[in-house]
């Protein structure tokens, strides 16, 4: 197969809407990895899109990040998973990082959950890259997209959480996941944008 997309958070909201429509974009030929801590969920997701495009392959494996879970645990997931053959033939990548958590809790709770907190939302990340790099060689594919699916709320200085969703709110800016993964296939597909650059929803295309 020569494309691979992986998804983490892809039991439900904008890392579910991604893998589904991606499976309907590329309705052959791809293989899927989708990553969550609902294996329920991730079941559910993975049979309708078996059902949607049975020439793809979907995986998936149940991962918690939130858990300090180390790349060697991570490889030995996939690899019980990946055949190392069809992994030599990808051509494009796209991995989404989906699975990070948006609190804003007091100075104390904060504190204590500090740790977690970075697990989940930095750590975790680059064990990640770590392991793809130990299944595949990265540097061997020539056309990769590694996107960080986040919130304004990462960038902007906000007083709490209730602000920023009644902002929103009041702007009407309040964008169901199919419209924000509509408009991420969009912004790929044009393939225009600077490497490292951070795109919102209401940015012009």
């Amino acid at each position: 197969m020569e494309r691979l997309i992986i998804v983490t958070g892809a039991s439900r909201g904008i890392g579910a809407t991604i893998a589904i429509q991606a499976n309907r974009k590329y309705a052959s030929n791809t293989i899927f990895l989708l990553i969550a801590r609902d294996e329920q969920k991730l079941s559910q997701v993975k049979d309708e899109m078996v059902s949607q495009s049975p020439l793809n392959r979907v995986l998936s494996i149940k991962i918690d990040f939130g858990l300090d879970i180390n790349k060697n645990q991570i490889v030995s997931l996939m690899k019980k998973s990946f055949d190392q053959d069809e992994l030599n033939d990808v051509k494009e990548l796209f991995i989404f990082y989906n699975h990070g958590t948006l609190r804003l809790e007091s100075i104390e709770l904060a504190e204590e959950a500090a740790k977690k907190e970075f697990q989940i939302n930095v750590f975790s990340v680059w064990t990640l890259i770590s392991a793809f790099k130990e299944l595949f060689p990265l540097e061997n594919i020539p056309l990769q997209f590694h996107i960080n699916i986040s919130s304004l709320m990462a960038t902007l200085a906000l007083k709490n959480y209730s602000a920023y969703c009644t902002n929103l709110y009041e702007q009407g800016k309040f964008v169901q996941p199919e419209q924000t993964v509509e408009r991420l296939w969009r912004i790929l597909v044009k393939n225009d944008f600077e490497n490292g650059s951070v795109i919102d929803f209401y940015d012009s295309e």
